[in-house]
C-alpha cells in the first residue's frame, strides 16, 4: 500500500469513527431525554366474571374536554384490559358503558408520575336499568325538553333530551331510587321559563316528589310528567327602537344590544342579542311581560354605552323606544410577566382576557364589568368603561385558567397603582401595564395510614390553607386519586397547612371519617413534598 493511500485509508476509518461517535452520542442523548409513559392494567367484571369489549378511557382531568379520548384500552375475552403511553399527569378513568352501569359512577382518579405501571385498576359492573316516559303540557308532547334522572343519595345525575313525540329513556343506570324532574329552579339569569320545575307526576313542590325505585337490570316505563304551563308561556311580544348617540342625535348602527329583566328576583341578564341597523333601529322578539332595560352587549367593541333605558312589557307590543348612547372611557394597555425562569410553561397570551370592574365611590349602583380580548403581543382595548376606580382580573377562552397566573401589580406610565386604576369622564387612558406573576410552587404528597392499612373504596380528600392570608377560612382544594396522592400546584412561596379528609367504609366496615394536618414551605418556586398520616386506631 503507498503512503498517500495509506493516508487516505486512515482518514477514512477516522472520519469513519468520528461520524459512528457522534451519532451514537446523540442517539442515546435524544432516548434519554424522553420522559417515560405510564401503563394501565385493569379488570371489568359481572359479578366476578370478566366482560369482554369495554372500552376503558383514560381522559386528563383538567385538560379540554375532547371528542374521542386519546388514551384508551378495550377488554379481551377475560375482562382485562391495558392502556400504555399514558403521560404524566392527573387522569380519570373510566369504562364507557351502554347496556351496564358500574359500582363507582364517576370512575377512578390517578395521579401518574413517570413510567409507572399500575395494576388492578378495576371496575364492577352491575346490569345496567332503564327508566322511560313522555312529558306533556296542556295534552301535548313538550319537544327537546331536558329531564334529569337524579339518584336521591346525589351518585347520579343524567340529563336526556325528549324526542318528537315527548318521550325520553334514560338507560344504564344503577339500581337505587331516583327522583324524575324537567326544568330548572327560578335563577336570576335568562329569560324566565315558560313552565316551572315540575316532578314526577305533576308537582312543583321536591317535597310531594314521588321517587322511582329501580332494581338491577329493570326497565320501569310510563313515568309521565305532566307540566302546567305557566303566565310566561302564552303572552309574548316584541320590543322595538331606536339608538342614538346622546349630544348629536346620530343613529348607532351595528351596535349589539341585549335586555335585563328586573323583578322581585333581582337582575337577570337575558340571553338574547339584537344589533341595530344603519338607522339605529333594532328589535327583540318573544318577550314575556315584565320590567326591562336595554343593555350593550358584553364584549361590544365600543366606547358608546346605553344610558338608563328602562321600560315595561304589559299587553302588547312595546314600539318606538328611544335609546340614548354615551360615550365612555377607553384603556390601551399590556400584559407582561415577571420573574418568570421556564417561559416555555408560560400560557399564550392571546389565550387569556382582562375583565375591568369600576366601583364608583358612594354610590349604590354597585361594580360595573367589562371585558376585553388580549392580543397574541399582550395588548388589550377595553371599552365602555364608567367614572370610578377599575380593579382587573384575568380569564381564559381555551378552558381552566393557567394554574398560578395572577396580576401582581398594575401600572399606569411606570407608576404602580395600588388602589386601582382611577377613571375620570369618557377619557382614554393609555400606558396600562398588568404585571403578572407565574406562581410555579408545587405541593406533591402522599396521605398514609398507620395501625392499619385504608380498605377499598376508601374516600380522600385534601385542601390547602394559607395561614398567613387575612382569610383564614380560604382554601384551596387538591386533586386526590384513589390511593391517596394529591397535588397541588400554581403556589407562590410560603408556609401552608395541608388538611386532609378520609372517609373509611366498605361491605363489611362501619363508615369512619378522619381528619389530618401537616405543614409545608414552598421555597424559591419549587416542588415540596409531603407525606400526611392518618392514624385509624384513633376514635373519629
Amino acid at each position: 500500500m503507498s503512503t498517500s493511500t495509506h493516508r487516505i485509508f486512515s482518514l477514512t476509518l477516522f472520519l469513519a469513527f468520528l461520524f459512528t461517535c457522534c451519532f451514537t452520542g446523540q442517539s442515546q442523548t435524544t432516548a434519554t431525554s424522553k420522559s417515560s409513559p405510564n401503563t394501565i392494567k385493569g379488570t371489568v367484571s359481572l359479578k366476578g366474571k370478566g366482560v369482554a369489549g369495554i372500552v376503558v378511557n383514560a381522559i386528563p382531568k383538567n385538560g379540554v374536554e375532547q371528542r374521542r379520548p386519546q388514551y384508551r384500552g378495550v377488554t379481551d375475552h377475560e375482562g382485562k384490559y391495558t392502556i400504555t403511553n399514558i403521560p404524566s399527569g392527573t387522569f380519570q378513568f373510566t369504562p364507557e358503558l351502554l347496556d351496564y352501569a358500574s359500582a363507582d359512577q364517576s370512575g377512578q382518579t390517578l395521579l401518574l408520575t413517570e413510567g409507572e405501571t399500575i395494576e388492578d385498576v378495576d371496575f364492577e359492573l352491575t346490569r345496567g336499568s332503564v327508566i322511560t316516559g313522555r312529558v306533556t303540557a296542556a295534552g301535548k308532547p313538550l319537544i327537546e325538553q331536558n329531564v334529569i334522572v337524579q339518584r336521591i343519595d346525589n351518585s347520579m345525575l343524567r340529563s336526556i333530551r325528549t324526542d318528537d313525540r315527548g318521550v325520553y329513556r334514560a338507560f344504564g343506570l344503577k339500581a337505587g331510587k331516583y327522583n324524575i324532574y324537567v326544568g330548572k329552579p327560578q335563577t336570576f339569569m335568562g329569560q324566565s321559563s315558560r313552565f316551572n320545575q315540575t316532578f314526577y307526576p305533576a308537582t312543583t313542590d321536591p317535597e310531594k316528589a314521588q321517587t322511582i325505585d329501580l332494581a338491577e337490570g329493570a326497565e320501569v316505563k310510563d313515568i309521565d310528567i305532566k307540566v302546567e304551563l305557566n303566565e310566561e308561556a302564552t303572552d309574548r311580544y316584541s320590543v322595538s327602537g331606536t339608538i342614538v348617540e346622546a349630544g348629536n342625535g346620530r343613529p348607532v348602527s351595528g351596535m349589539r344590544l341585549r335586555l335585563q329583566r328586573t323583578d322581585a328576583r333581582g337582575f337577570q341578564p337575558l340571553n338574547i342579542v339584537a344589533i341595530s341597523d344603519k338607522e339605529g333601529q333594532f328589535k327583540f322578539d318573544e318577550i314575556s311581560p315584565g320590567n326591562y332595560t336595554v343593555m350593550i352587549a358584553a364584549l361590544s367593541n365600543t366606547v358608546l354605552r346605553t344610558e338608563s333605558a328602562a321600560f315595561t312589557v304589559t299587553d302588547g307590543d312595546v314600539t318606538d323606544l328611544a335609546v340614548k348612547a354615551v360615550r365612555r372611557a377607553s384603556i390601551f394597555g399590556v400584559l407582561v410577566f415577571e420573574g418568570v425562569r421556564n417561559k416555555l410553561a408560560l400560557p399564550p397570551l392571546g389565550s387569556l382576557f382582562v375583565n375591568g370592574y369600576v366601583v364608583r365611590e358612594g354610590s349604590s349602583e354597585g361594580r360595573f364589568g367589562e371585558s376585553a380580548r388580549v392580543g397574541a403581543d399582550g395588548s388589550f382595548h377595553m371599552t365602555g368603561l364608567s367614572d370610578g376606580v377599575v380593579t382587573f382580573s384575568l380569564g381564559s377562552t381555551v378552558g381552566p385558567m393557567a394554574q398560578g397566573l395572577s396580576i401582581a401589580r398594575v401600572e399606569l406610565n411606570g407608576i404602580v397603582q395600588a388602589r386601582g386604576l382611577e377613571i375620570k369622564g369618557d377619557e382614554s387612558i393609555i400606558g396600562v401595564r398588568l404585571v403578572l406573576k407565574f406562581l410555579s410552587g408545587v405541593i406533591r404528597g402522599a396521605i398514609k395510614a398507620t395501625n392499619g392499612d385504608f380498605p377499598p373504596g376508601t374516600h380522600f380528600s385534601a385542601v390547602l390553607r394559607n395561614p398567613s392570608t387575612d382569610s383564614p377560612g380560604a382554601l384551596k382544594p387538591a386533586i386526590v386519586d384513589s390511593r391517596g396522592r394529591f397535588f397541588i400546584d400554581g403556589l407562590a412561596d410560603g408556609t401552608y397547612e395541608i388538611v386532609v379528609y378520609v372517609t373509611v367504609f366498605g361491605p363489611n366496615t362501619p363508615r369512619k371519617s378522619f381528619t389530618a394536618k401537616q405543614p409545608a414551605t414552598i421555597l424559591d418556586g419549587n416542588v415540596t413534598d409531603v407525606v400526611v398520616t392518618v392514624d385509624l386506631s384513633e376514635t373519629p
